[in-house]
């Protein structure tokens, strides 16, 4: 399933059941919806997860797990993942680089904001930064 909590609270008040989600082993990749009711990139969709997460769902996703959502697992989920979602040889080489360099890396990219970000790189391209 791909979980957009932004969206899914302004149109509906409420958002995808993750919790049972993941209790049934369920794939989960998290994504921005559309501009109007979404997050308008995936930064901030996955500030928007981290807070139901901690706020409604206690804390069942931590940062390094909503990372993989927008990474390892949503190209799980496409059947990509041979091509890309982690950093290997022979895979495409998507990254960003933020600032910072002390604390956990994946609550430092939850947190970070979008001026943060440093380096873009798009199948090892520089494409911003």
């Amino acid at each position: 399933m791909v979980w957009s909590p932004l969206s899914n609270l302004l149109l509906y008040g409420d958002t995808a059941r993750v919790d049972a989600a993941r209790e049934a082993h369920v794939p989960i990749g998290l994504g921005s919806d559309w501009a109007p009711s979404g997050s308008k990139n995936l930064l901030g969709e996955m500030k928007v997860a981290w807070l139901y997460s901690h706020h409604v769902l206690h804390d069942l996703f931590s940062p390094r797990d909503l990372v993989a959502m927008v990474t390892r697992d949503a190209a799980a989920i496409l059947k990509w993942q041979s091509a890309l979602g982690t950093l290997e040889p022979g895979k495409h080489a998507d990254l960003c680089v933020i600032d910072g360099v002390d604390g956990d890396p994946y609550d430092a990219l939850i947190h970070a904001r979008e001026t943060q970000i440093r380096l873009v790189m798009i199948e090892g391209v520089a494409r911003y930064g």
